[in-house]
């Protein structure tokens, strides 16, 4: 039986210039992460990061912890499908409402009410593939890395929320709507093991944040 851990990103930096980095606050996220698998004693054999930013960076925080660092690989099957803002200028234009006129809650229930519609294939989202076609993407990865794992294997992955939503929905074998849901709990640093072999594929744990103290703790 072979295992693969989903690392979601540290927190992004939300109301900076730019977003797609690591605020200092994630970056302790991601060291503290890396310390919390480096004393559990796992041989990591391979590690694999999503292409943004706050992917690699997360990683690199992670993996700072090891004595023996796995090597990492970058790889488009484990990114992000869209970005906050492209989610919010979408559901502006599909629901005709203006999120900046919205105090903070209407903005979010703005943005799970775009997601939804784009998850059942209702709703486009600017500059971005639909729903299906982007958990098509991740479960050719995922089929990818389960061929080539080796009995035994232990494996980390760097991404977002959105690509462990729908990589539950492969191994649950549910509709990838139900991603939307998976995604709106996840963790920033959280840990979900999935273990396989070449006959199955079951979920271990989800959204572990327990080695994280309460200071640390945060969703977006």
């Amino acid at each position: 039986m072979s295992s693969l851990y989903l690392v979601r990103h540290g927190q992004a930096s939300f109301g900076a210039a730019r977003y797609d980095q690591l605020s200092p606050l994630g970056q302790r996220q991601a060291i503290a992460t890396g310390v919390h698998l480096a004393g559990r004693d796992l041989h990591f054999h391979d590690a694999y990061t999503g292409p943004r930013s706050r992917h690699k960076e997360t990683a690199q925080g992670v993996l700072s912890a090891f004595k023996v660092a796995p090597s990492l690989t970058e790889s488009r099957g484990l990114d992000e499908f869209a970005e906050g803002e492209q989610i919010l200028t979408s559901a502006e234009r599909h629901f005709a409402v203006p999120a900046a006129s919205g105090d903070a809650h209407d903005r979010k229930t703005l943005y799970v009410s775009m997601l939804t519609a784009w998850a059942q294939g209702k709703a486009a989202i600017d500059n971005c593939r639909s729903a299906e076609a982007f958990r098509m993407a991740v479960r050719e990865w995922l089929s990818e890395h389960r061929r080539a794992a080796s009995p035994g294997q232990q494996s980390l992955a760097f991404t977002s929320a959105g690509t462990i939503g729908v990589l539950l929905c492969e191994v649950l074998d549910l509709p990838t709507e139900q991603m939307i849901s998976f995604a709106s709990v996840i963790r920033n640093a959280s840990i979900t093991e999935i273990v396989h072999t070449p006959e199955g594929i079951s979920l271990r744990s989800f959204n572990t944040y327990s080695h994280l103290p309460p200071a640390l703790l945060t969703q977006l």
